[in-house]
């Protein structure tokens, strides 16, 4: 009875490692580059209401099944759809660490009607002081 009781015991505390070596989730501290180059087309909310190019925006998901919203300062001003907003919704799944937010700017622009494009603005390091 005791090799098998410290066989079974070994078997858990092995079982308990691999369960939580699988739990732990190492990111980057950084978008990778092609995540940074990606384009995403968004559509305005109100086609009065736009901005010019190389407008710094907010691309937010208020929640994991909710509209993505691309944000100037604390107004909604557009939305990505479709596809887009898919990749987004896994990206912002996959990475936690982002809030459901990225900094993107107005890359190319259309008439009103059309869809315009952000990309993901890449954020500097600081630099160090001596």
């Amino acid at each position: 009875m005791g090799a098998d009781w410290v066989r079974k015991s070994e078997n858990r505390f092995r079982h308990q490692i691999q369960e939580q070596a699988s739990k732990i989730h190492s990111s980057g501290m950084f978008i990778l580059e092609e995540k940074m180059s990606v384009t995403y087309p968004c559509h305005w909310l109100d086609e009065k209401v736009t901005c010019p190019l190389d407008t710094h925006l907010v691309i937010f998901q208020y929640a994991p099944h909710s509209r993505v919203s691309v944000m100037h300062q604390e107004v909604a001003v557009a939305e990505v759809r479709n596809e887009a907003a898919a990749d987004l919704q896994r990206l912002f799944s996959d990475r936690p660490e982002l809030h459901r937010m990225m900094e993107v700017k107005i890359v190319r622009l259309g008439q009103p009607f059309e869809p315009f494009f952000v990309q993901a603005v890449a954020k500097r390091a600081k630099k160090a002081t001596v």
